[in-house]
């Protein structure tokens, strides 16, 4: 009875995937500019541009080369691999980012809570989630850190991995800020969880934890 209950929550989980990749797909055929902002033509450009071998540089309109540094460079380095991987060009590659971005997202919520993974992945349907989704954001894949930070986060609270969880929560935070320069209060969370061990007496995962904040914090 309960193995059917969870073949039935995956398959509405499946469907749900399906009917938002099927909408966002038409929205991004319908709408007249592709779904692409300002911020978007950036991007692209940039993925573009290190696509043609001319690095994390950028023509200014004055026509001399400057670094991309206004926006963080993790996104358009995102764009520029699935176009790699998936030949496609920049632009689609950007697109087929945000459906890999959300199939993410969906299988880390059935890991968390597969009984009712499909409800909780219903909030993607809302308006917001939706356009995220359809744009070219660096929103798309800075969501996703973000739920994955609160996972690896609860991870650590409960003991589970420690040192393991504590690596892989130094990348999900540098990632976030590579993402968006705003991902940098993320450091905080080690520093944070360090402090609550700290309290607790575990001498071990709190300076584990507070190398990991100071690590990131002169990285960035």
């Amino acid at each position: 009875m309960l193995q059917d209950k969870l073949i039935k929550a995956d398959l509405l989980l499946l469907l749900l995937f399906v009917a938002l990749v099927t909408i966002i797909s038409f929205r991004i055929n319908a709408e007249g500019t592709g779904y692409l902002s300002p911020d978007s033509i950036h991007y692209l450009g940039l993925a573009q541009n290190i696509k043609d071998g001319h690095g994390l540089y950028v023509l200014s309109d004055s026509g001399t080369r400057s670094y991309f540094s206004i926006w963080p460079v993790g996104y358009p380095v995102l764009i520029y691999l699935f176009s790699e991987l998936s030949t496609l060009d920049v632009y689609w590659s950007s697109k087929l980012l945000n459906f890999v971005l959300l199939a993410i997202g969906f299988v880390f919520l059935r890991q968390f809570c597969r009984p009712y993974a499909f409800i909780l992945a219903s909030i993607y349907g809302a308006y917001t989630y939706m356009e995220v989704y359809s744009f070219t954001w660096s929103e798309a894949p800075f969501l996703l850190l973000i739920l994955l930070l609160a996972g690896i986060a609860y991870k650590i609270l409960k003991g589970q991995d420690s040192v393991k969880s504590i690596s892989v929560l130094f990348l999900v935070c540098m990632c976030l800020f590579l993402i968006r320069y705003i991902g940098a209060f993320s450091f905080a969370v080690p520093a944070l969880l360090g402090l609550h061990f700290a309290f607790k007496g575990n001498r071990k995962k709190t300076l584990y934890l507070f190398v990991c904040s100071f690590l990131l914090a002169v990285l960035a």
